[in-house]
């Protein structure tokens, strides 16, 4: 009981710190792009101005999803919890959240290539909830990645079903590490990678988000060489 208690706080403490450099990392940004736009030189230049605002959007909408992220993952350990659905176009959604991360790629000049091959794009779905998802296994892509991000996500049709793969060029996850991904809390050990942070509640919420569309979710993943996420949800 004593050993499950410290490991409990221990958890926690660390929950609070990572959640801490999370949430800090894009106010200091925010706060740094406003200081800029303060520059009467500014002013003057279109581009270097839109640039500045692009930025404090971009770091808005990722501590937006930050935030949601642990939100709803605290609702849906209720039992009551339920998801609201209705049509979502799935393209549309990919799309969308992965122009969100334009900012962040071109930064690690990294890119996405994008190939969405599903026959029909359109699921019963909470919109809000799959949005996160996409969010969250498109943000550990980059995360994780080693230098320069390249970053492949495809959409194939399956029977009455549609499945988003994402492939990263990462650094890897081993297969001991592979069991406890979507366990919360968890985040695997990066080595020499040390300025990744998180978490450890985004792939749980990830599994939670699959689980409650009644779909699946499976990994494959290679030390060094990257990994690929398959999400299979149904259509209706």
């Amino acid at each position: 009981t004593i050993l499950k208690q410290s490991t409990i706080d221990m958890m926690k403490t660390e929950f609070i710190n990572n959640m801490t450099h999370e949430i800090k990392t894009p106010i200091a940004t925010i706060g740094l792009a406003c200081e800029m736009l303060k520059d009467n030189t500014v002013d003057n230049n279109e581009s270097i101005r839109s640039n500045f605002v692009n930025i404090i959007s971009d770091e808005n909408r990722r501590m937006q999803m930050l935030i949601e992220t642990i939100l709803q993952n605290a609702k849906m350990s209720n039992k009551n919890f339920a998801i609201n659905r209705k049509d979502v176009n799935l393209h549309e959604v990919i799309n969308k959240t992965a122009n969100s991360f334009k900012l962040t790629l071109d930064s690690k000049a990294g890119e996405f290539q994008i190939h969405l091959e599903a026959q029909s794009p359109i699921i019963f779905a909470d919109e809000l909830h799959i949005t996160n998802l996409i969010y969250n296994l498109l943000d550990n892509a980059i995360k994780y990645s080693k230098e320069s991000p390249k970053i492949d996500i495809r959409t194939r049709s399956d029977n009455n079903s549609i499945t988003l793969s994402v492939k990263d060029n990462g650094i890897g996850i081993s297969k001991e590490n592979l069991k406890h991904i979507f366990e919360k809390f968890y985040r695997v050990p990066t080595g020499n990678v040390h300025n990744v942070k998180g978490f450890g509640i985004g792939l749980n919420y990830v599994s939670q988000v699959v689980s409650l569309h009644n779909g699946k979710i499976a990994v494959e993943s290679e030390l060094g060489v990257g990994s690929s996420f398959h999400i299979t949800l149904p259509l209706t």
